[in-house]
């Protein structure tokens, strides 16, 4: 699945995951004791639950997470089905305890037969993926393997239940099988099931049904229908439904190609947060389309969507700092945004930092990583790098010579139509 979406709040329970490790026996603030804390320190579950809840979330009490931790963890042993859920959310966050997905698959477990379904789902979430070995100071943990069937009888439960996350994750899990591997009653039962979660205003399910009738799935194929769905959940602000809008718009996916409908929903979708139409609004911004021509507002928009991990935006900054567009020239920054947008598979970056390192100017020359991000980039199909990838080979930089190496690189270099490497075949 692309998308896991743990649940973390419901019903005014926190949501936490937590081990039972190195916990306080006494109440670790030092301030005067109340009513609460008294009867916690007693030993009464629903208060050290209520007063873990506080600490938690700073209400009436300074911001703690070990302390609000250790409450959960005491309530815990007591078997208060809420602090195992938010001692679980705690270990998978890594709040106020270490951070364990296997801990915090045990209390999802505990809080899950204590009747939590927000921990049955999350446990769902765990069975499909799985968890792999943990070590922590030493002592290691075992892994968990996936149960693709265990989690799809946890789903079916709470869809059962009228639990709409569980009834989106379980229709993911039909639609996303490999298309020969699909059940058409299972696609059939997805859609509907997306249907219901979406009817019930949940803008993810509204998504995943807008997918269902372009492409056909558990349904006749509806671009109209489509479009609905994505202007439904954009309407409840939801950025990727109004990104969705855009490339629709742009692409004439399921619409007429229309530019200026394009640049508003992903203006909307920038404003509510999209990375990728951040980038795209910092393109607009120094192109001067459907909006003035505005190189600051460019690199605002650049730095918002590579703050969230977004390579293409990473790899403009890059841009901006060798060339000193809306910035002083910088070679050092433009070198390290290139390597961060690299190691995420933009392969212009690749490129360009492979040149970095072969010829040593903003880099210390290194022939091995030249060749090794050369090959990155010309196996993502870059005719460029194909082209220095066949001169490392045949000139032995970075790696051995091997002339076959070098000729094979060069012919999918020319046949992607790089002139250099269709002049270099032509004259052998």
């Amino acid at each position: 699945m692309k998308h896991r979406c743990l649940i973390a709040v419901t019903a005014g329970w926190l949501l936490l995951i937590t081990s039972a490790i190195q916990s306080a026996e006494i109440d670790p603030d030092s301030s005067p004791a109340d009513s609460l804390r008294l009867t916690a320190i007693n030993g009464n579950s629903n208060a050290q639950f209520k007063l873990g809840n506080q600490y938690y979330k700073g209400e009436g009490r300074a911001l703690n997470y070990t302390i609000a931790a250790h409450w959960f963890r005491r309530a815990a042993r007591q078997k208060h089905p809420g602090a195992m859920f938010n001692l679980a959310i705690s270990h998978e966050m890594g709040l106020g305890v270490i951070r364990s997905k296997y801990h915090a698959f045990q209390y999802y477990r505990q809080a899950s037969d204590a009747g939590i379904r927000e921990a049955r789902f999350n446990l769902a979430l765990c069975y499909i993926s799985g968890i792999e070995p943990e070590n922590h100071d030493g002592d290691k943990t075992p892994a968990i393997l996936p149960d693709p069937k265990q989690a799809v009888e946890l789903l079916s439960s709470l869809a059962q239940s009228d639990f709409i996350p569980a009834k989106r994750e379980l229709a993911g899990i039909y639609l996303d099988r490999p298309s020969d591997q699909r059940d058409p009653k299972e696609t059939k039962r997805a859609f509907q099931l997306l249907m219901e979660a979406a009817e019930s205003g949940d803008c993810a399910s509204m998504r995943r049904l807008a997918d269902c009738y372009y492409g056909g799935w558990g349904c006749e194929q509806n671009n109209k229908k489509m479009i609905e769905w994505l202007k439904k959940a954009t309407i409840k602000n939801d950025s990727e439904a109004a990104a969705k809008l855009a490339f629709c718009y742009e692409s004439g996916t399921g619409v007429l190609p229309n530019p200026e409908e394009s640049f508003k929903y992903f203006s909307e979708a920038a404003k509510l947060g999209q990375p990728m139409a951040q980038y795209k609004m910092a393109e607009y911004c120094a192109a001067g389309l459907y909006t003035k021509t505005d190189i600051p507002q460019s690199l605002e928009w650049l730095k918002k969507s590579a703050g969230a991990g977004n390579h293409f935006a990473l790899f403009k900054l890059g841009i901006y700092a060798a060339e000193g567009i809306g910035m002083e020239q910088n070679p050092k920054m433009a070198a390290e945004l290139f390597y961060e947008s690299a190691k995420l598979g933009n392969i212009h970056a690749q490129f360009n930092l492979a040149i970095y390192f072969q010829e040593g100017k903003y880099l210390p020359a290194d022939p091995g990583a030249a060749f090794y991000w050369f090959k990155r980039a010309a196996e993502a199909g870059n005719d460029r790098a194909q082209f220095q990838l066949a001169l490392c080979h045949m000139n032995g930089k970075g790696t051995s010579k091997n002339e076959d190496e070098a000729i094979n690189w060069l012919k999918k270099s020319a046949q992607n139509g790089n002139p250099e490497a269709q002049r270099l075949l032509a004259q052998n």
